[in-house]
C-alpha cells in the first residue's frame, strides 16, 4: 500500500477513508482497517469487562490490552483467568467460566473432570 493510502487508512476520519478508496484501496482493506482499529477493540474489551467482571475497564487496564494487541480470545482468557474474576466467583470459577464463555452449564462429566484435576494438583 502506498504511503498516502496507509496514512489515510490509519487516520480514522471520513476524508481519509474516502481518499484511500479513490486512491485505489479496496473496500476490503478499508473494512479490515476498521475491524482492526483500536476503537473497535476497545468496544470488545469493554463488553468483556462488563460480561465477566460486571464493571467497566479502568484506563490502565484498557491501555494494557490495547498496547499488547491481543486477540479477542486472549483478552477474554486474561480477564476470566484473573484474580479478580476468581475472587468474584467465590474462589471457584469452574461453573461460572462455562456460563460466561460458552453460555451454558457444564455437564456432570465436565465438572467431574475439573474437580478430579483440581484434586490432583492440590488446588
Amino acid at each position: 500500500m502506498a504511503s498516502a493510502q496507509h496514512q489515510a487508512l490509519h487516520g480514522n476520519n471520513a476524508i481519509g477513508w474516502l481518499s484511500a478508496l479513490y486512491a485505489g484501496t479496496s473496500p476490503y482493506q478499508i473494512a479490515l482497517s476498521f475491524s482492526r482499529s483500536a476503537e473497535r477493540e476497545a468496544t470488545f474489551i469493554t463488553a468483556d469487562y462488563l460480561q465477566f467482571l460486571g464493571r467497566l475497564s479502568d484506563p490502565v487496564g484498557m491501555a494494557g490490552w490495547l498496547d499488547n494487541g491481543g486477540d479477542r480470545g486472549n483478552i477474554a482468557a486474561g480477564i476470566v483467568g484473573s484474580d479478580e474474576y476468581y475472587a468474584a466467583h467465590g474462589g471457584n470459577d469452574s461453573v461460572a467460566t462455562y456460563e460466561d464463555i460458552l453460555h451454558r452449564d457444564p455437564s456432570t462429566w465436565e465438572l467431574d473432570a475439573w474437580f478430579s484435576y483440581l484434586g490432583q494438583v492440590g488446588a
